[in-house]
């Protein structure tokens, strides 16, 4: 990318140009084979616009708008990257795994044996299968786009090892399932289970190490927001399975965030203790009061001062993320280095976003308020009815 983006034509000769924007533009459509159909149509539109460009150079021997095409080869960077880091935080930065939510359906099924199918865990089989498919695309393409080899060679690994392990794993569970009572069966699932979670710790372990502190703190910062904002619209509705997958994955994400960054900040000064205000810490341990009031109220849905405290403690756990990664820019901002990830166009748009965020307080405080009155007009008509 910064060869296209250093690029000046001798002679008029644009063959390299193109062979190395083709390269470029296959790895962005791997990329974005990777998430929502949202982030794949964005990634979709500049690369038509870039192919555009690129084939006319083939055909003709005119002079193209170069300062366009690197404008929009950086926009692709961009999108690519941000898109990127965003699978990396909803594929592994979730404390709620598909395979122990199979496991778990698994030994709580109350289904008799005779009566048992493997049609009864097809929603949690399908959830595996797509997480195991945005791990393996994650290994190829972080392994392709790392500088660091030994990171590369780990990635690899990782990469064949679950490549082995998927084609036993689904298998064995519902063969367990099916026959609960038969040992080997048992012994089975346990070892692949085992080889499967090895792996993924070592995949969620190096991508720790490639991804810009700054820039993948900022995008958990952006997720975040879009869980608790789903958080607060399902909070008083009493679905403890939904509110329970929502928590899982707002506490995993924030974890994610807290681990990055102590990973680079330990690397900034290791000796010296952190204060107990300081965001890192701050954020920690508002996750841990996340996670167990969220544990708390699923025992007890029906208790509305649950409800309450968990969202004032969402509520804090953004404001803290919110300064946590505005820190990490700052500390990105004084140091000379490039980013790993980011481009300066995008660090731009991401500090901004960082500091739009600042205010997430009064986000969530406006969604708790709007639910807490939307739950008293249940409960007044509620009283009403009773007293009809």
């Amino acid at each position: 990318m910064n060869w296209i983006l250093d690029f000046e034509p001798s002679d008029g000769n644009f063959v390299d140009l193109v062979e190395t924007g083709s390269r470029i533009l296959k790895f962005g459509t791997q990329v974005s084979q990777l998430g929502s159909p949202h982030s794949q149509n964005d990634i979709s539109t500049v690369s038509k616009e870039i192919v555009e460009i690129l084939n006319s150079l083939k055909n003709s021997n005119s002079s193209p708008p170069l300062d366009s095409l690197k404008d929009m080869f950086e926009e692709l960077e961009q999108k690519v990257n941000i898109h990127l880091l965003t699978v990396v935080c909803r594929c592994l930065g979730s404390a709620d795994s598909p395979l122990e939510n199979l496991l778990l359906q698994l030994l709580n099924s109350k289904v008799e044996e005779d009566e048992r199918s493997a049609a009864d865990l097809r929603e949690p089989i399908n959830r595996l299968d797509l997480q195991t498919d945005m791990v393996i695309g994650l290994c190829e393409v972080c392994a392709a786009c790392t500088r660091d080899k030994p990171l590369g060679n780990l990635l690899i690994s990782a990469f064949n090892t679950i490549q082995l392990v998927e084609p036993e794993l689904v298998p064995a569970v519902i063969q367990m399932y099916l026959q609960p009572n038969v040992p080997s069966h048992r012994r089975m699932v346990r070892f692949l289970r085992q080889l499967w979670r090895t792996a993924l710790d070592l995949v969620l372990r190096v991508l720790k190490r490639i991804v810009d502190p700054a820039a993948i703190t900022a995008i958990i910062l952006k997720e975040s927001k879009k869980i608790g904002n789903q958080i607060f619209e399902n909070l008083y509705l009493q679905d403890v399975k939904r509110l329970r997958e929502l928590v899982f994955d707002l506490v995993g994400m924030c974890e994610l965030g807290v681990d990055v960054a102590w990973t680079e900040l330990g690397k900034a000064d290791a000796q010296v203790p952190l204060a107990d205000t300081h965001p890192v810490v701050k954020t920690e341990r508002a996750v841990w009061e996340v996670r167990g009031a969220a544990k708390i109220l699923m025992g007890s849905p029906e208790d509305l001062d649950l409800h309450k405290s968990l969202s004032k403690r969402i509520k804090i756990l953004l404001n803290n993320l919110a300064q946590l990664s505005a820190v990490l820019f700052e500390e990105e901002r004084d140091e000379s280095s490039r980013s790993k990830i980011l481009g300066d166009t995008l660090r731009k748009d991401l500090y901004k976003l960082t500091a739009d965020m600042t205010s997430v307080g009064e986000f969530v405080q406006l969604s708790a308020t709007r639910s807490e009155q939307n739950n008293g007009l249940e409960s007044k008509q509620e009283a009403s009815m009773e007293t009809t």
